[in-house]
């Protein structure tokens, strides 16, 4: 790489990404998950991984890491929040590209001047929507919906001592969509969102 490319890439992958990204593939993100997922007595809700959800906890667990304290910095800060502006821009472009309210270069552009993407990881960004439509929306409303269960939780059932007694229920339930999530913690007549 010549030095201008090797500075454009540690802008965009700079030392306050590691914790993040540490928490969301691994503890207590999709690496947990995986573990408690495979607990479940059901073979389908072992291997089925729906994105919503499944990118939704990983997501969920970097606000919750810093809420706990264990991401900290203004730095790692400011990089949780760009990261969440790149979440909410996928529903945008995931959205516009596969209803062809926009085009492949568009999407590219809006990343770069919206998001303040580099060029080159807005190009590998948005190659990967066309082959995987809807992936991406899971991550912002995935989340969404996680911090919703767990605020009807606590509302419905009062703080859970120790706070893991929530996660690891919910993460046993499996990676399937939010809605059916919300039966197996509630029950039929458990707390919908309004």
């Amino acid at each position: 790489m010549s030095p201008e490319q090797r500075a454009e890439r540690l802008r965009s992958h700079h030392r306050a990404w590691i914790p993040i990204i540490a928490v969301h593939e691994a503890y207590p993100g999709h690496h947990v998950h995986a573990l408690k997922t495979n607990e479940n007595p059901r073979i389908l809700r072992r291997i089925v991984r729906e994105s919503i959800f499944a990118e939704g906890w990983g997501l969920f667990t970097e606000q919750l890491m810093f809420e706990l304290g264990f991401l900290q910095g203004d730095d790692v800060q400011l990089t949780q929040l760009r990261n969440r502006l790149w979440r909410a821009a996928r529903v945008i472009l995931d959205v516009s590209l596969h209803t062809g309210q926009m085009s492949l270069d568009e999407a590219v552009e809006f990343l770069v001047q919206k998001v303040r993407f580099e060029r080159y990881a807005a190009e590998l960004e948005v190659g990967m929507y066309p082959r995987r439509p809807t992936y991406v929306l899971g991550y912002l409303i995935g989340m969404q919906e996680i911090a919703a269960l767990r605020d009807d939780y606590i509302e419905a059932f009062g703080e859970p001592q120790p706070p893991s007694e929530l996660y690891d229920r919910l993460l046993r339930i499996g990676a399937i969509p939010p809605a059916l999530v919300r039966v197996e913690l509630f029950g039929h007549d458990g707390p919908w969102p309004e």
